[in-house]
This record gives structure tokens, C-alpha cells and sequence, in this order.
């Protein structure tokens, strides 16, 4: 494993060493905008600088209510520059939930950007609430995040964590009651990132499409933060109409993705060849490999060698279904408070079809008498927010 990082360093690394090589891209209504390396930190400093004017500081807690795109990730690295605690909010999070986020956290500031109905936003939160807009329409804001960008000079003193400082507060709901925030270290958030990076094999050459929700620990820790320690480019897309469309744009070689989605994508497959026709069709010699090729590219695969699914078990006959055009998809699992992936089946093994596969570097993992999966490693969370009870019943006495 790497020495400690955090991801703000990370991307000063590369901007130092590439700075204009592409990091981000994002598209908005038919046109694209780029952010190269440089670009992306010279932004991420002046709007750190411009948070912390606004009367921010150090250890306090900034929620994020957006989808998926470039100025998410640059106000995240904002966030850690400035020494502040990011916390993500689903941008599909009902009126209720973010009124609770946000007093239970006790966010001073908000940013807000793409979401799918605004109006929840509104009287959520109390009007003493810093309220940050993106360029992207939303509710009205007291301040833009562009004009805060513009209007402020790089911040020179970057923070400098303890890697045991918190980072993040994620919250999830488990399975009963209010969400519970799951507070994660920078440690163990560098923890996480380098251990998908080994397990990957990830690389500046590769290109990732970043569309699950930034709010969850996977998509954050298994997809955006491997692609900032290890300078892959990030693409985002505009809409869910657009998606096949930024997927073929992006070219990208690693995807991962939910059950229900690759189902949906097998349906679509079957809907322009009859599952019968296709399972002929790939028995051919020669042909079958054509065919195969063909519906990976129309699916916007042509470039992609690395494929996983999450969030919830995938049925073995979609893996092997796959694994015949050539998609060979790996199973993983983990939890929001492991800091993301526990375990994958990467490198791809078809014999562990219908598993979730090994722990990943540095996690171990066993079966309590009760019949409960025990997990330790350094991406355990520090605690649950608020909750002491709870976080002590989480942990047995050897720090599983």
C-alpha cells in the first residue's frame, strides 16, 4: 500500500507533473467542458479560499446536494483544502431527509447543483444556512459557486491533515430508522482509493465514467477517488437520456455498475435480437466473436477491458450471459463503513461466478458465531456521528 496521501495532494501531484492533461469532463446540453489538471486545482484552491471567506472554518461541515459532475468533485477537493468536512446529501434525498442531514450534521454551508426536482431543497434548512449554487439550474442561492472561484485568489495554505482528521460524514440508512453518519478519515479514505488502484490495476491511461451517485461510498471510493490518486480522467454525463452517448464519448475502459442496469442493458440487446437468435448467432465460429464485438460497441464497451457490479447481488445467469460477449463482469461488496469495496472477484475469475469474491489488500474478513461478516482494516470508519451507543456496539474488542 501507498504512503499516506490525501486526494487534494494527489491532484497537485499530477498538475504539477501533467498539468495539462485532461482530469475532468463535462457535458451540459450538447457542448462539453474540459478541465485539465492545472485548471481543475487553480479552481478548487480559489474556491477553498473563497469558502473560507464566506466564514467558514476549520472542522466545519459543507454539504453537497448535486448529481454527478465535474464541479462536484472540484468543490469535494475544495472542501478538504480548506480544512472543512464534506457532507454528501443523494441529490434524489426527499424534503425530510435533507432537513435531517443537514441539522444533525450541523452544516454551515450547503452546495447545490444538478437535481432532478429543486423544489424539495426549499425550507429545508435554516436561513442561516451559507447556500452555494452551481452554474447548473437550480434553487435560488445566496452565493455562486463560479463567482466565489473568480472572485478569490488560490488558497496558499492548503490543509494538511492528520491522516485520523475526518474527511467526510456519509449517510446511509441502513435498514431501519433515521440515517445514520458514518464518518470517515482521511486515512481510511486513502486507504480505500489505493487499495481499488492495486486491485484495478488502474492507470493515467485509463478513463472512467462517473454517473452513481457521489453521495455513496462506492462510487466515491471505488471509482472518483482511484481515478484522483492514480490521474485517470473522469467523465461525467449530461442526462439519462444521453447516457449511451457520453458512455461511447468517454471510450472508457473501466465501468461499474448496479444489477439493475446491466439487466436493463441485456434487455435493450435483446430487444434488437431475440435471446434465442443471439445464443445462436454466438455458437458460429468467427461470427460470434463479430456479434459479440459489435453489441459491445453499441453498448459503448469498445475500449472497456475491466467491468464490476455492486449494491446488490446480480444473478449468475446475467454474469454468464455477459461473459459471452466477451463483458466479464466482477462481483463486489462493502459498506459505507469499510470506506467502499471489502472484497471483489478482480482479478475476473469465472469460477467465482456468484461470489463477491477475496478481501482486498489489507482487509480481513471472517464469519462470527453468530453468522455475521467481521471485517477489519485501516478503511474502517471512525465512528457513527452523534451516535456513541451505536458506534460501540459496531466494534467488537479486536477492532472488527
Amino acid at each position: 500500500m501507498t504512503e499516506f496521501e490525501t486526494a487534494h495532494d494527489a491532484v497537485q501531484r499530477h498538475a504539477e507533473a501533467t498539468p495539462n492533461r485532461l482530469f475532468l469532463s463535462q457535458p451540459l446540453d450538447g457542448d462539453v467542458r474540459d478541465w485539465t489538471y492545472a485548471e481543475a486545482l487553480d479552481e478548487a484552491k480559489r474556491l477553498a479560499r473563497g469558502l473560507l471567506d464566506s466564514g467558514l472554518g476549520k472542522g466545519d461541515k459543507v454539504a453537497l446536494l448535486s448529481k454527478n459532475c465535474a464541479e462536484w468533485v472540484i468543490s469535494d477537493l475544495a472542501i478538504s483544502m480548506a480544512g472543512l468536512v464534506s457532507v454528501p446529501i443523494y441529490p434524489t434525498a426527499g424534503h425530510d431527509t435533507i432537513t435531517y442531514v443537514m441539522q444533525h450534521s450541523e452544516a454551515k454551508a450547503i452546495i447545490i447543483g444538478r437535481l432532478e426536482e429543486p423544489k424539495v431543497v426549499e425550507n429545508a434548512f435554516s436561513s442561516e444556512v451559507i447556500t452555494i449554487g452551481m452554474r447548473y439550474p437550480t434553487v435560488n442561492c445566496t452565493l455562486s459557486l463560479q463567482g466565489l472561484i473568480d472572485a478569490h485568489d488560490p488558497l496558499d495554505a492548503v490543509n494538511k491533515p492528520d491522516p485520523a482528521d475526518t474527511m467526510t460524514i456519509l449517510y446511509t440508512s441502513g435498514s431501519t430508522g433515521k440515517p445514520k453518519g458514518v464518518v470517515i478519515a482521511y486515512s481510511a479514505y486513502h486507504y480505500a482509493c489505493a487499495a481499488c488502484v492495486e486491485v484495478y490495476g488502474v492507470s493515467e491511461d485509463d478513463r472512467i465514467l462517473s454517473y452513481l451517485p457521489l453521495a455513496h461510498i462506492t462510487e466515491r471510493a471505488a471509482s472518483v477517488g482511484p481515478a484522483l490518486y492514480s490521474g485517470t480522467p473522469l467523465y461525467f454525463i449530461d442526462r439519462l437520456d444521453t447516457f449511451v452517448d457520453d458512455l461511447k464519448r468517454a471510450r472508457v475502459t473501466m465501468f461499474i455498475s448496479v444489477p439493475r442496469l446491466w439487466v436493463q442493458f441485456q434487455a435493450g440487446v435483446h430487444r434488437k435480437i431475440p435471446a434465442k437468435k443471439l445464443s445462436l448467432l454466438l455458437k458460429i465460429p468467427f461470427l460470434g466473436k463479430s456479434v459479440a464485438r459489435r453489441i459491445r460497441e453499441e453498448l459503448g464497451f469498445a475500449h472497456c477491458y475491466q467491468f464490476g457490479s455492486g449494491s446488490a447481488p446480480i444473478s449468475p445467469l446475467t454474469l454468464r450471459w455477459y461473459e459471452k460477449i466477451g463483458i466479464r463482469i466482477s462481483e463486489g461488496w462493502g459498506m459505507s463503513e469499510t470506506s467502499g469495496l471489502s472484497c471483489t472477484n478482480l482479478p475476473f475469475r469465472s469460477s467465482a461466478v456468484g461470489t463477491i469474491g477475496r478481501p482486498l489488500p489489507g482487509t480481513e474478513m471472517k464469519i462470527s458465531e453468530e453468522g455475521e461478516i467481521l471485517i477489519r482494516s485501516p478503511g474502517l470508519m471512525k465512528e457513527y456521528h452523534k451516535m456513541p451507543e451505536l458506534s460501540a456496539e459496531a466494534f467488537t474488542e479486536d477492532g472488527f
